[in-house]
């Protein structure tokens, strides 16, 4: 699984689970007020995975994942 943690609350924000563990340390950044983690891993995802192909589980890459925005200009 990965999880998505507010930093003050401790709330998970996000999760999803992934076929098998990424590789690495994840790199969290922000592109106008989005957030974004990426790892690179031999894993497999969900349709929400925008590296995923369809038909090739294990493939290698990177791996991004947009978090959820929120309303709040904390997160």
């Amino acid at each position: 699984m990965i999880h998505a943690l507010d930093k003050d609350t401790g709330e998970t924000l996000w999760e999803t689970e992934l076929d098998a563990n990424p590789d690495g340390i994840p790199a969290v950044y922000e592109v106008d007020g989005r957030q974004y983690i990426a790892f690179y891993g031999a894993v497999s995802g969900g349709p929400e995975n925008i590296a995923y192909t369809p038909g090739k589980p294990g493939a290698q890459g990177y791996y991004v994942f947009a978090l959820p925005q929120t309303n709040s200009s904390t997160h």
